[in-house]
C-alpha cells in the first residue's frame, strides 16, 4: 500500500512479490482475496503512526528550513470522490453534489496541515463531506508547534481558530474576510497596515470560559496588511505586529501558503489520492494515510538532496537555479521502498534514490504566474484500472 495501488489488484501484488524474491518471471505467490483478508485486519492509523514518526525523527535530526527562526505550517481541504460501499456510506454519508445530478455520491472532506517549507505532511483528517474546513482545522491543533506560524485562506479566518492559535503560543496570517466590517472600513481608509482589535463574540463563548476571560481579555490584537499582487487585492490579517515585520515581509509570507496547494496536486495528479485500492471504508482510509506517509517520506528522503542543490548554486544567478523533479522521486520511492524495510537493502536503497533524484533536476522558474482555472472534474471508477 505505501507503494500506492494505481493498477489492478492482482497484478500490483504479482509484481511486489517478483521484486521481493528477485524472480526473473512473475510468480503467484499471493491473490487478491488472501491480501482483502489480511488488509481488513491492518488499522488505518498504522500509516498515521508512520507519517509521525517521519515527522518526528525529520524535525530532530535534519537542519530544517524556517522563516524568521519560527516552524511555517499551512492549512487547508479539499473534496474526494469516494466509491459506493455500504460501510462508506455509513462512515461519510450520501450528498447531492452540482447541478442536474440524478444520483446521490459518497464525498470526503480531506484536510492537511502542511509545513511548505520542508513539504512535510503534519496531520492529515478524513472527514464527511458535511464538516467544514473550519471543523477540521480543530483537530489539527494539537499538532501545531508551538511558535510557529499558520498560513491558510479565508476560510480559517475565524475568531475562535485564530484567538485559539494565539491562546498556545502560534502566531497566523490569514487572509481576512471581507464581509468584517473592520477590513471593509479597512479597505475605504486607503491605509497600507493598520493595528485593529478584535471582540470575540457570544458565538466564541465557549473559548472564553475555556482560559476563564474577562471581557477585556477577549480582544484579539492583529495587523491588517493590504496586498496588491497580481492586479487583486486582499487583506490579510496576522498576529505578527512588531516593528520587525514590515509590510513587504507579510505579503511575502503569505506567499507561501501555495506550497500546501502544490502538495494537493502530488496528491491528486501525481499520486491519484482519489483511486483507491478497494471500495470499504477501511480500504479508503488506509490507501488516504498511505499516500500521504509516502508524500512525507519523499521530503524526508529529498531533502539531503535539495540542501546540496542550494549549496551548488549559492554563485548561481536565479535564472539557473534548479531543484528536483517531486513527481520523479515520487516514482522512485515507489521503486526503493521495499529496500528500506529490509535492513540488508536499506543503505543501497538510499544510495539509489539519491543518486537518481539528484540527476533528474528542473530549472526553478522564478515569478511565473499563471491564472487558476476551475474545471469540472470527472471521476474513475474503480472497476477501470490501468495496464
Amino acid at each position: 500500500m505505501t507503494r500506492g495501488l494505481g493498477g489492478a489488484l492482482q497484478r500490483e501484488l504479482d509484481s511486489f512479490y517478483k521484486q521481493i524474491t528477485s524472480e526473473e518471471y512473475t510468480i503467484r505467490e499471493v491473490t487478491k482475496g488472501a491480501f482483502t483478508q489480511a488488509r481488513a485486519k491492518l488499522k488505518a492509523s498504522a500509516f498515521i503512526e508512520l507519517n509521525e514518526l517521519v515527522s518526528r525523527d525529520f524535525y530532530q535530526m535534519a537542519p530544517y528550513r524556517v522563516w524568521k527562526n519560527k516552524r511555517l505550517v499551512a492549512l487547508d481541504g479539499s473534496r474526494l470522490s469516494l466509491p459506493s460501499h455500504p460501510s462508506i456510506e455509513k462512515g461519510f454519508g450520501l450528498n447531492v453534489f452540482g447541478s442536474n445530478v440524478d444520483s446521490e455520491q459518497s464525498l470526503a472532506l480531506c484536510s492537511i496541515l502542511y509545513d511548505p517549507l520542508n513539504l512535510i505532511c503534519l496531520d492529515s483528517q478524513l472527514l464527511p463531506y458535511k464538516c467544514s474546513e473550519l471543523q477540521a482545522s480543530m483537530l489539527h491543533l494539537d499538532k501545531i508547534p508551538a511558535e510557529s506560524v499558520v498560513l491558510a485562506d479565508a476560510y480559517y479566518c475565524h475568531l475562535g481558530l485564530l484567538f485559539e492559535l494565539r491562546q498556545r503560543n502560534i502566531d497566523f496570517c490569514v487572509q481576512a474576510r471581507e464581509k468584517w466590517t473592520e477590513v471593509r472600513d479597512f479597505i475605504k481608509s486607503g491605509k497600507k497596515e493598520a493595528l485593529v482589535k478584535l471582540s470575540l463574540t457570544k458565538n466564541q463563548a465557549e473559548i472564553v470560559d475555556k482560559y476563564k476571560l474577562d471581557k477585556k481579555e477577549a480582544l484579539l490584537t492583529c495587523k491588517f496588511v493590504l496586498d496588491e499582487q497580481f492586479g487583486e487585492k486582499q487583506v490579510l490579517c496576522t498576529s505578527l505586529i512588531g516593528p520587525e515585520h514590515t509590510t513587504d515581509d507579510i505579503i511575502d509570507l503569505y506567499k507561501g501558503r501555495w506550497g500546501i496547494e502544490e502538495a494537493y496536486k502530488l496528491l491528486k495528479a501525481r499520486l491519484n489520492i482519489e483511486e483507491f485500492s478497494g471500495k470499504t471504508e477501511l480500504a479508503v482510509r488506509q490507501d488516504f494515510h498511505a499516500k500521504i506517509f509516502m508524500m512525507s517520506l519523499t521530503a524526508e528522503l529529498c531533502f539531503p538532496v535539495e540542501e546540496k542543490l542550494r549549496k551548488e548554486h549559492r554563485q548561481t544567478p536565479a535564472k539557473r537555479q534548479k531543484t528536483i523533479n517531486k513527481t520523479h522521486a515520487l516514482s522512485k520511492l515507489k521503486d526503493v521502498v521495499i529496500g528500506l524495510f529490509d535492513p540488508v537493502k536499506t543503505d543501497k536503497a538510499l544510495e539509489s534514490f539519491d543518486r537518481i533524484v539528484y540527476k533528474t533536476t528542473e530549472i526553478v522558474r522564478v515569478g511565473r504566474h499563471n491564472k487558476r482555472r476551475f474545471r469540472l472534474r470527472k471521476t474513475k471508477s474503480v472497476n477501470y484500472k490501468k495496464i
